[in-house]
């Protein structure tokens, strides 16, 4: 079975098709450290480093194609944002040309004003990943069941869902109080020991949110940090996130700071994790390619529900 992998980025969409006993055969991105991690987790697949609308005569007859076409003009973190659809155009002109079995394209809510195919809303967390990311799928394949839950009860069937993954699960964190002082910081044997509990928020870029072990709100009730028993927010590039243990609201940033300045930012590992990837998934590149590879990637979890069964 011919997968071709278009925009693959960091791979977190071929590692749920992976999961899900899909084997990506071709893959193409214009980033060539994304192109070395598909290398290095990937075996068997070639991956051609090159702009997906100059390389369509290299793709040929395929039975899956997926992708994620860059989001920067449809995202709200960006301001200004012109909705080009350039690349989205692309990727729907190689799947009428090629007319695959199955397809799906991944991307933010947004781009529903320059898309009007059929898709559906997912939030990760419904499938075990350990945020709340909300994202648009393009598929003709079926909406999947949700396997997770905020507040976890039976379906009409019977079935029980499992609550959201939490940022202490995810990142093995042991039910004790946070203490900063008595935590280890390295990725090793040692990793992963302080002390989160819900799915991690979407990490977003530069976006400096707390994980704390009971969670702030400001004077207008917003939610500052979640709790380390809730999943994390969005994940993007360039995160700030920091693990602390007794943030204090400071007036003057207009933010909540760590009294004893003393904080953790998660590490580009850590960020993979709470993104869904395995731990042992390798990415290529200096830090900030690796955090933007991280912060870019499609969570594999709900890639693999959907594509569960075709295999």
């Amino acid at each position: 079975m011919k997968v071709v992998s278009l925009y693959c980025g960091g791979g977190g969409i071929d590692q749920g098709l992976k999961q899900a006993g899909i084997k990506t055969t071709l893959a193409i991105d214009i980033n060539s450290d994304c192109c070395k991690t598909m290398t290095l987790n990937h075996e068997n697949c070639e991956v051609i480093n090159g702009k997906v609308g100059e390389l369509k005569s290299s793709i040929g007859k395929a039975d899956i194609i997926v992708g994620g076409p860059p989001c920067p003009e449809f995202s709200n973190a960006k301001i200004n944002r012109s909705y080009d659809s350039t690349e989205v155009d692309i990727f729907w002109e190689i799947i009428d040309d090629v007319k695959p079995k199955y397809f799906l394209m991944e991307n933010v809510p947004g781009v529903i004003k320059v898309c009007k195919r059929r898709n559906f809303l997912i939030n990760t967390a419904d499938y075990g990943t350990p945020q709340t990311r909300i994202r648009r799928f393009f598929t003709e394949l079926d909406h999947p069941k949700p396997s997770h839950s905020k507040n976890p009860s039976e379906t009409l069937f019977g079935e029980r869902l499992k609550k959201w993954v939490s940022v202490r699960e995810a990142l093995y964190l042991p039910n004790i109080p946070l203490t900063l002082q008595d935590r280890k910081t390295t990725f090793g044997d040692g990793f992963r020991n302080y002390d989160p509990d819900k799915p991690s928020f979407t990490l977003l870029k530069d976006y400096r949110a707390w994980i704390s072990p009971t969670g702030f709100k400001n004077k207008n009730k917003k939610e500052i940090s979640r709790t380390i028993d809730e999943p994390c927010q969005t994940i993007v590039n360039a995160n700030g996130y920091q693990i602390t243990n007794k943030p204090v609201y400071s007036s003057k940033y207009h933010q909540f700071k760590n009294e004893y300045e003393v904080e953790h930012k998660l590490t580009n590992e850590e960020c993979a994790i709470l993104q869904g990837f395995p731990i042992e998934y390798r990415f290529y590149g200096n830090v900030q390619s690796v955090k933007s590879q991280v912060g870019n990637a499609v969570p594999p979890q709900p890639i693999q529900k959907i594509f569960e069964g075709l295999n």
